[in-house]
């Protein structure tokens, strides 16, 4: 006897299978009530929705200008100061960056 048909009086046997009259046993996704958070799913509504509800604060455009501008530029300096001392100690004149 082949795969195949092993494979397929294994699928008829547990598509006859009666779930009801084994105890403990389920049919498959049945038995999964779920109960929704409202609060979770107004999160979800408004996640989905940001772009339709966001408004310019003064606190939006700080927490652009720090991380959208301050912190790559900060990152961007020490990198520059990491290369200069590399290049201090081997004893090479500095490279120019852009800034």
């Amino acid at each position: 006897m082949g795969f195949r048909a092993i494979w397929a009086k294994r699928n008829q046997a547990f598509s006859e299978l009666d779930c009801g009259s084994i105890p403990g046993l389920v049919a498959m996704a049945g038995g999964m009530e779920v109960n929704k958070n409202k609060y979770i799913e107004e999160w979800g509504t408004a996640r989905e929705n940001l772009e339709k509800n966001f408004r310019w604060t003064r606190r939006n455009l700080a927490l652009c200008g720090i991380f959208g501008l301050l912190v790559p530029y900060l990152v961007y300096k020490g990198t520059v100061k990491d290369f200069h001392m590399q290049d201090e100690d081997a004893g090479r004149p500095p490279r120019k960056f852009i800034f």
